[in-house]
């Protein structure tokens, strides 16, 4: 398992597929992958998945979404 922290970070390494190393790891290495960050939209324009044109399409995903919010008023209670 790999696990990204702010990967909205990896759209900055211009030049770099990163995509289709993934998608592969994924398919043939049994490698499971964590993205997290604190700007959803950006993840998600990274990583193309409901994109036909780029390797993640169609790849099986579990989305888990954290209200930091929430977290804060239950802290501060």
């Amino acid at each position: 398992m790999l696990i990204f922290d702010e990967s909205q970070e990896l759209r900055k390494l211009k030049g770099y597929d990163l995509l289709h190393p993934i998608a592969y790891a994924y398919d043939n290495l049994g490698i499971k992958f964590i993205f997290t960050g604190s700007e959803t939209g950006m993840v998600y324009d990274f990583l193309k998945l409901d994109d036909a044109k780029y390797p993640l399409y169609g790849r099986a995903y579990t989305e888990a979404l954290y209200n930091l919010c929430l977290r804060k008023l239950h802290w501060n209670s």
